[in-house]
């Protein structure tokens, strides 16, 4: 997306990139369809505020599934808050269809 474009709202988001029935669970949350997914990306923010993802692998591909790391940092950017590893299962036209998180302690907790 470029610079000082809006983002689209976000159930565009979800409907671009998710499959019709989407499935995501990890330590703390669930969401089982578009609904519950939605109310739940919108709920982070409130939880996590200033906190962002970002990736810490590429994103790993093999027929239908999917893999990634990531972290997440505080507004400050520095070290992780948490991070961990998602798996994800693809919908025959690539958009996801569910998506499985593990969190791990962060390096600088060990």
């Amino acid at each position: 997306m470029e610079r000082g474009r809006p983002r689209p709202p976000r159930r565009e988001l979800i409907a671009a990139t998710w499959a019709p029935d989407p499935r995501y669970a990890d330590p703390l949350f669930a969401a089982d369809g578009a609904d519950a997914l939605d109310a739940l990306v919108a709920a982070g923010p409130q939880q996590f505020p200033g906190h962002r993802f970002r990736l810490t692998t590429a994103v790993a591909s093999l027929h239908d599934r999917a893999r990634w790391g990531w972290e997440l940092v505080g507004p400050d950017g520095g070290a992780p808050v948490a991070e961990g590893v998602d798996f994800a299962v693809l919908a025959p036209d690539g958009r996801l269809r569910e998506v499985t998180g593990f969190f791990q302690q962060p390096a600088a907790a060990a």
